[in-house]
């Protein structure tokens, strides 16, 4: 999403896009807000809402409530699509900033699948492009990572089974290390199969 589009030149945009292309469109105002506003927040820009009401089928007439999860799957689909091909071809990128847009899409993708409402996480990623300074980049960009893998571990169900086998690889060890260094080695095992359950690549622009 455009960082200095507001909610209401958002709505603007999207209702204007909407009006013009279909007369069987109607606009119920505070009514729809809820649905305009959730859109906004994943980041769905206007021109990814008619390409979903050009490929599946409308109601007519219709609301924005009536077609409100029928850009939203067609959007998780597209970003799925994006996450995959930028997964392929993530480790053969050497365009720092390139990268950068290929992490934001694979991280957007899996906090979408984790139903996170909130994707400001991914947000961040993406305003490194701004960063002209690759050393303040990827400082930036471990600090993001942590707060991404916490944000997976509370929210995949996958964790449990992550932890159940980070503890069973730790079990002989669990008497002879101090306690701090167990812990550090159990997060790094969990999240490094995590990792690899949702194929998260390493968070690094060069």
């Amino acid at each position: 999403m455009d960082e200095v589009k507001s909610l209401k030149d958002y709505a603007q945009e999207v209702l204007d896009c909407i009006r013009d292309r279909y007369e069987n469109f109607s606009y119920r105002g505070q009514d729809d807000l809820a649905v305009i506003r959730e859109w906004y927040s994943l980041g769905i820009e206007p021109h990814y809402v008619l390409m979903a009401l050009s490929e599946e089928n409308v109601p007519e007439p219709f609301t924005f409530r009536d077609i409100r999860e029928v850009v939203k799957r067609w959007f998780f689909r597209e970003c799925r699509k994006e996450a995959e091909e930028a997964r392929r071809s993530f480790s053969k990128e050497t365009l720092p900033y390139n990268r950068i847009e290929k992490l934001y899409k694979i991280v957007k993708s899996i906090l979408i699948e984790l139903q996170v409402k909130d994707l400001s996480v991914a947000e961040k990623i993406l305003s490194l492009r701004n960063y002209p300074n690759l050393l303040e980049v990827e400082k930036a960009l471990r600090e993001i990572e942590d707060q991404f893998y916490e944000i997976v571990e509370m929210n995949s169900p996958k964790t449990k089974e992550c932890r159940e086998k980070a503890r069973k690889e730790l079990e002989p060890y669990i008497l002879y290390w101090n306690r701090k260094v167990y812990k550090i080695t159990e997060k790094a095992l969990i999240r490094e199969c995590l990792r690899k359950e949702y194929g998260i690549p390493e968070f690094s622009a060069v």
